[in-house]
Parts: C-alpha cells; structure tokens; sequence
C-alpha cells in the first residue's frame, strides 16, 4: 500500500500537528509511513524565508508534490502537511497521485491569528489577505480543529479511517 495523504489548509489551522498524529496511527497499524512538512522542506532545501509571494509558493508546492510522489514510488504512504493553495500544484497532485486523499483543515480565524501572532508573523504574507489563493475547497474530506487534543485525535482516526477506505476492494 503506498500513497498520498495531502493535508492542506491556512496557515495556522494545525496541518502539522494533525499530520504527525495521522503518521502515528498509520505506524502504529504497521504501515510504512513517510512524513513531509511544508515548513520542514523550505528550511532543508535553503528556500528563502522572503520567498511567500504567488510564484515562490507554487514553485515550492511543486517540488512538495515531486518529493511525496518520489517517496510514494518507493512504497510509503506518504503523510504530507502543507500550505499549497494554488490550482496548478493541486492538478499536479490530482494528476499523477494514485492513490491519494486530499484533506482541507479548517480552523477558527482567532486561532490562527493567535498562532500568526506566536510566530512572530514568520510566515511572511498572508493567504487571503496578501495573496489571493486560488486552490478551491473541494477536498474530498473536510475537517475542522479546534486544535483541542480530543479533536485532533479524533479527526486523525477520521483520515485513517478514509484512507483504509480507499483501499476496500
């Protein structure tokens, strides 16, 4: 079994965490998982931390799409978490992940002012506010935190639970 689970969202709305604890359940199941982070990834490959406008984030959606699929490729599920919002990385993830389940997570805007506010506004321009997106909701799977610990866990279980079931024969 090998695919994508694509945890996308706002900054702020708790794709890492959400993320980490999916990765978790699918280990604990004894399934070969692979984790990547949006964050994670711009640090490792030297992004600039003033690359946040349209073309620096789509570029990057990209190469997020192209490591997944790479790590897919070679039989792990891959768990990913990031803020790639734009309808060109979207087809590219729709065109050559199989399988693959995409999730949009939601969060209260407090919540993700609050969290905007922690990191010392590091994520440079704001989607929505600074940069238009352009990735529609229409993930299959729809999910809101509260970024409450009983949440978390529970929405976890609930992509888990999608995944296994694409794969019900």
């Amino acid at each position: 079994m090998s695919g994508i689970i694509w945890i996308s969202g706002l900054p702020g709305t708790g794709k890492t965490r959400l993320a980490d604890a999916v990765a978790f359940k699918l280990r604990v199941l004894a399934v070969r998982t692979a984790r990547i982070d949006g964050d994670v990834l711009r640090s490792q490959w030297g992004a600039s931390n003033s690359a946040f406008d349209r073309e620096a984030r789509i570029a990057l959606g990209l190469r997020y799409v192209r490591h997944a699929q790479q790590l897919a490729a070679e039989g792990a599920v891959v768990v990913a978490s990031v803020v790639a919002l734009f309808d060109v990385v979207r087809g590219a993830l729709r065109e050559s992940a199989r399988p693959r389940l995409e999730v949009w997570l939601r969060a209260p805007e407090a919540l993700r002012l609050q969290r905007a506010a922690d990191q010392n506004d590091e994520w440079g321009p704001r989607m929505g506010r600074d940069i238009v997106p352009e990735y529609a909701v229409d993930a299959p799977l729809q999910l809101d935190n509260d970024a409450q610990p009983q949440t978390l866990d529970r929405l976890a279980s609930e992509i888990v639970a999608a995944w296994f079931g694409l794969h019900v024969v």
